[in-house]
């Protein structure tokens, strides 16, 4: 796996139904989830798995229309807040200073 800008990084693609961490870099964790997936009835006995890269941690808003919800990292400048519009959501990454929390 490669973030521009970042070295690649080795990582197993984990079996189907399973979840593996993978470090994009030293702010950017994430995890790779294999499901599998239902071919229609013309391609009978072959197996399919979809693999998707997600970021370790996403905010859902879900406080209903009119509500953006807001967060950053603790000990970071205001200026950093992360608005979450109704229905939507944001991934989070830490900034590498500090340690990962939350207001």
């Amino acid at each position: 796996l490669e973030l521009p800008g970042e070295e690649p990084r080795a990582c197993r693609v984990p079996d189907v139904g399973g979840v593996q961490m993978a470090a994009l870099s030293g702010r950017h964790s994430c995890c790779l989830r294999s499901e599998r997936v239902a071919l229609p009835e013309l391609a009978r006995g072959a197996t399919c798995s979809l693999v998707t890269l997600l970021p370790e941690i996403l905010f859902f808003n879900r406080a209903g229309e009119g509500f953006e919800v807001g967060f950053r990292q603790a000990d970071v400048p205001e200026g950093t807040i992360r608005w979450v519009p109704p229905g939507g959501c944001a991934p989070v990454w830490w900034d590498g200073s500090g340690e990962p929390a939350l207001q």
